[in-house]
């Protein structure tokens, strides 16, 4: 067995466990347990349950028995991709049911605190339509700038760090799920679009981005903490520490992307103050972990 893989687990009795299997498994258990607690509430409860327990049993299967076909295995390596979309499209039923309400008017007051305005009125005093043709393409980095880290890590020959990144990026993804159920808000797209007398127009295909984006993220609870800002705060530590060419080329549109989660009033500025103290304490958490547990590095 050579140490030249992309893949590290802890063997535990010979059975396969990834260092990203763990956020995985403890998010499916919290929320059995969860829909448990609000079974009242939940109208599908049982249905959703079962879901959860389908999901935690195909890694469980996985760990007992790890796949041996190459295909199998990439997918054993790659799956809370898909996993992340289902766990999304549960919250947009589950967190209403659960903690009906929203925090709104909190974030709205802590951003005028902050800034003596609304940010989005005063960047709406600025719009115009070049730079939200800009913005709104930036903002799709969202969903390929983090699938090319572990590309990147694998053509600068440091593949031992893409397990120790998908941990860091689904532990942030899960604790930022959890934050949309603790501190729900819509954002001020809907609690400040009576001040927003300007829509949003682009020049080309900015309206139909926005549109198809609306229709695909179901889900409107999900302003705080911002997830956009902290998966790409997390792109931006991973590719500055080891893959500087890609950080450099990719910086402009994480800039963008940033500044268009507010300007395209999709979240307050104190989201993106929020994500980036979740990736910090994310990043220092996993990686003090890790750095607690020898973790042997074995082939695909």
């Amino acid at each position: 067995m050579t140490l030249i893989s992309t893949m590290a687990q802890l063997k535990i009795k010979n059975l396969d466990v990834r260092i990203f299997d763990i956020p995985t498994l403890i998010y499916l258990s919290s929320w059995i347990i969860l829909i448990i607690i609000f079974w009242s509430r939940i109208p599908l409860a049982f249905e959703y349950v079962i879901c959860h327990l389908v999901l935690l049993s195909i890694i469980l299967v996985w760990i007992v028995k790890p796949p041996q076909l190459k295909i199998a295995k990439f997918v054993r390596h790659y799956y809370a991709a898909a996993y992340l979309f289902i766990f999304f499209g549960f919250l947009n039923h589950l967190i209403p049911l659960i903690n009906p309400g929203t925090i709104d008017q909190t974030l709205i007051q802590w951003d005028h605190w902050l800034f003596g305005l609304h940010p989005t009125m005063w960047l709406q005093s600025i719009q115009r339509p070049l730079f939200t043709e800009i913005l709104q393409w930036s903002y799709l980095g969202y969903y390929f700038l983090p699938l090319l880290v572990p590309v990147g890590l694998h053509l600068v020959n440091k593949p031992e760090k893409i397990d120790e990144y998908l941990t860091i990026v689904l532990t942030a993804f899960y604790l930022f799920y959890f934050g949309n159920l603790i501190f729900p808000a819509y954002g001020p797209r809907f609690y400040l679009a009576q001040l927003h007398t300007e829509p949003l127009q682009g020049i080309w295909l900015a309206d139909g981005i926005q549109h198809t984006l609306n229709n695909l993220e179901k889900i409107q609870l999900d302003a705080f903490p911002s997830g956009h800002a902290t998966v790409i705060f997390i792109v931006m530590y991973y590719t500055y520490k080891h893959v500087r060419k890609l950080f450099w080329v990719s910086l402009p549109i994480c800039v963008a992307l940033l500044i268009s989660t507010v300007y395209l009033r999709l979240h307050y500025v104190v989201d993106i103050i929020a994500g980036l103290i979740l990736t910090v304490s994310v990043i220092w958490f996993v990686k003090l972990i890790l750095g607690r547990n020898r973790l042997k590095m074995t082939t695909i």
